[in-house]
């Protein structure tokens, strides 16, 4: 009976060794993208995009460009199309996380219309 424990131990060990190596390993959102290169990074994913998506990704874009109010919510409806491309949705979400990032920035320095923005955003999470 001990032989055989003693046989199936280095497998075993092996084995464990094996599962715990791909433990804690987990997937990492990118980075955002500089605020500034929103627009750019967009207009690429999207050149080719169906026609709705393109209209989507334009709305997006000319939000982001006039800083406007409703560009968070356009940057959401376009991140969360089930027609995107795997490029697509990773160039919507990053430049969602960029948009988030300058409202969080620019409401720490006292804008109003950036705390409601996030507040908004947090509300309908």
């Amino acid at each position: 009976m001990t032989r055989i424990c003693f046989q199936w131990m280095p497998g075993l060990s092996a084995l464990a060794l094996l599962f715990l190596a791909g433990c804690g390993e987990t997937a990492k959102s990118p980075p955002p993208l500089p605020i500034e290169q929103v627009p750019q990074v967009l207009e690429s994913a999207f050149k080719n995009a169906p026609a709705e998506a393109g209209a989507a990704a334009s709305e997006a874009i000319s939000a982001v460009r006039e800083d406007a109010s409703g560009a968070l919510d356009e940057l959401q409806e376009l991140s969360i199309r089930p027609d995107l491309s795997d490029e697509q949705r990773m160039a919507a979400s990053r430049a969602m996380a960029a948009y988030l990032q300058k409202l969080r920035e620019t409401a720490e320095k006292g804008d109003k219309k950036a705390e409601d923005a996030l507040q908004q955003y947090r509300a309908t999470k």
